[in-house]
């Protein structure tokens, strides 16, 4: 990977797993995957996350697959979350991974 490169990381949160993508971006304008992280989810119900710590692990332990698949630190994520109880508010955390309990 190219230092200049940038790296765009997807992150899907399903009833059955979890899964991280990253990208580079390519000078050509096309996307190379790098790195996949893809985790069991069991913290989500039909949708709906009914335990937040078990969603968070698995969150936080399929970036850092993908991250060691890619060989590059993630900082930020695109994610996709489903369900009809899901509403959008972009926000930014005073510390890298709060939610996750990484640093």
């Amino acid at each position: 990977m190219g230092k200049n490169n940038k790296v765009v990381v997807g992150l899907d949160i399903g009833t059955t797993k979890v899964c991280a993508v990253a990208g580079e971006l390519t000078p050509e304008g096309g996307l190379e995957i790098i790195g996949i992280g893809r985790r069991p989810s069991k913290g989500l119900r039909k949708g709906i996350i009914v335990d937040v710590e078990s969603t968070a692990e698995a969150v936080a332990t399929a970036i850092e697959d993908a991250e060691v698949m890619a060989g590059v630190r993630i900082d930020a994520v695109y994610v996709g979350l489903g369900g009809g109880q899901v509403e959008g508010v972009t926000t930014e955390w005073p510390e890298r991974n709060s939610v996750c309990g990484r640093r």
